[in-house]
């Protein structure tokens, strides 16, 4: 009968849900999403630069990725509070927060003002839609000033050619983060 015991605890183990904190989840966000951005942001320059649509190259700098990365973090954030279960999304984003003021040498604050401010310029760019994702695509395109390397139609309706919209929607879907698996695989903790 011992013998059945350990593969039972065992496999117990294996399909319990494992304890995260807080604390740690806020460091795995920020520090995934700040390594992500500045890894792949020459790649999505490069995407972007190479454009078939656009008539001139706009240019962008592969060292320019901070905008790209509070795009990804305002749009993942604003998943955060459906997606997270219980109360610890309020605490969650306090601890981002704190976490993105360690690593920019500010306030958390700050920090929660500059991303709000993001999230209202994504969801006035975005409106009447609700979908984060087509938000982030157009406020990554609005930041990074792509209006006037476009055909002359779309730049002088100030609109975003659909075609290159849909580029980047792609690539800002690589970037979202799935909160449901963390949901499924944690018990977060405070």
């Amino acid at each position: 009968m011992l013998f059945l015991i350990k593969p039972l605890a065992t496999m117990l183990g294996i399909f319990g849900r494992k304890k995260l904190g807080e604390d740690q989840l806020a460091q795995i966000f920020v520090n995934a999403m700040i390594n992500m951005a500045q890894e792949a942001f020459p790649d999505v320059a490069d995407m972007i630069n190479d454009e078939p649509s656009f008539i001139e190259c706009p240019e962008l700098n592969h060292d320019g990725y901070i905008p790209f990365l509070f795009v990804i973090i305002s749009g993942n954030l604003k998943y955060l509070p459906k997606q997270l279960n219980g109360d610890h999304s309020g605490e969650v984003l306090e601890k981002i927060y704190e976490q993105l003021a360690e690593k920019f040498d500010t306030t958390a604050e700050g920090i929660e003002q500059h991303i709000k401010k993001y999230q209202s310029e994504l969801n006035r760019l975005n409106h009447p839609s609700k979908n984060t994702l087509y938000g982030m695509s157009k406020l990554f395109f609005h930041l990074y000033d792509l209006y006037p390397f476009q055909d002359d139609y779309y730049t002088r309706i100030q609109a975003q050619n659909p075609i290159v919209l849909k580029r980047i929607d792609a690539v800002m879907n690589a970037f979202l983060w799935d909160w449901e698996v963390i949901n499924e695989e944690y018990k977060i903790v405070s």
